[in-house]
């Protein structure tokens, strides 16, 4: 062993501080793997960028060649009138995660469509497990999603939070015996807190209402329906008018504007308007601008998403066999 120090930077601690915050001490210990997960049928908004996207390129950059990104194109078939979506919804997710600084030499994006292994894991699990509390199949196909990777930390929105405890769930009732550790229990990416706030983000109350690649005209009408509905009487819009004047606070160029703050406390509706579609096309008008020159390669989206698949699958293909394992009373070996 050699007597070289590590030096490690403070934004790597307070990283691994963030990643490791919901980590149990008595779990078995996996190597780290992140995975962050969004629906292609979705438009990328504010919560997304917060939840996901930026949380996910913080990852890729401490866990290199150990991050995921998943492309869930089969959950929109879990609701009732869900519908898969079509190719270029996909292709489309695939330009908007690069033009947003996802990078593929470092997190493999794959779709889930093209990894059925998950399928198999799902009925696997809950065959290992199926004298614990009922669950619904989406919530079981989710899980599956993030054991089949092992993923030590996940980044998603909260709306997806029952699958991770489920998950979470099924890792440690798998892994009861000290022999048949083998699945991950993740944990969340902890939530952003606004500094104007300090609340957990306040964006989620105008989340879904403007899309980060929406054509201008979308977005100005997206606008004027949100500011008018915030400017109306009612005690329920009193926290989405907090979010939309904190986003325009926040001097975070991936969260919000500096700049139109003091203006934006006092302003009037036509002024809001304006400052809020302003501000949010100059925030993302790079990622914009690269996300029109990405949609000129046709070719790229499949070539990311191959590559992306072919390391879940052998990833994915390493946790079944391990299960099956436990299942025939074998010894697990990998």
């Amino acid at each position: 062993m050699s007597g070289t120090t590590t030096q490690i930077s403070t934004t790597e601690v307070i990283s691994m501080a963030t990643v490791f915050a919901d980590t149990t001490i008595d779990e078995p210990v996996f190597p780290q793997r992140a995975l962050t997960v969004i629906r292609p049928d979705q438009d990328i908004d504010l919560a997304g960028i917060a939840h996901c996207i930026q949380p996910c390129c913080d990852l890729q950059d401490l866990h290199p060649d150990a991050s995921f990104f998943l492309i869930a194109d089969l959950q929109p078939l879990t609701e009732p009138a869900g519908r898969l979506p079509g190719r270029r919804l996909v292709e489309n997710t695939v330009h908007a995660l690069l033009a947003l600084g996802i990078d593929p030499e470092k997190c493999s994006i794959y779709r889930q469509s093209d990894v059925p292994h998950v399928f198999e894991l799902m009925w696997l699990l809950d065959h290992l497990c199926g004298d614990g509390p009922p669950t619904d199949r989406a919530t079981s196909l989710r899980a599956a999603d993030l054991l089949g990777l092992r993923a030590t930390t996940v980044a998603m929105k909260p709306k997806g939070r029952d699958a991770l405890d489920h998950a979470r769930q099924l890792a440690r009732r798998c892994n009861a015996a000290p022999q048949n550790a083998v699945l991950a229990a993740p944990s969340p990416v902890s939530t952003p807190v606004s500094p104007t706030t300090s609340v957990t983000p306040p964006i989620d109350c105008i989340s879904g209402t403007l899309p980060v690649f929406g054509d201008e005209s979308t977005l100005a009408t997206r606008v004027d329906a949100l500011v008018g509905a915030l400017l109306r009487p009612g005690p329920g819009n009193v926290q989405a008018k907090t979010a939309l004047l904190s986003w325009l606070l926040v001097p975070d160029p991936l969260v919000g504007r500096g700049s139109a703050g003091p203006v934006a406390a006092t302003a009037s509706a036509t002024e809001l308007k304006k400052l809020l579609l302003t501000g949010f096309l100059d925030t993302f008008a790079k990622p914009r601008q690269r996300y029109r020159e990405s949609l000129t390669n046709r070719t790229l989206p499949a070539e990311v998403l191959a590559e992306g698949a072919t390391r879940a699958r052998r990833e994915i293909a390493k946790t079944v066999s391990a299960v099956k394992d436990i299942l025939s009373g074998g010894d697990h070996h990998e």
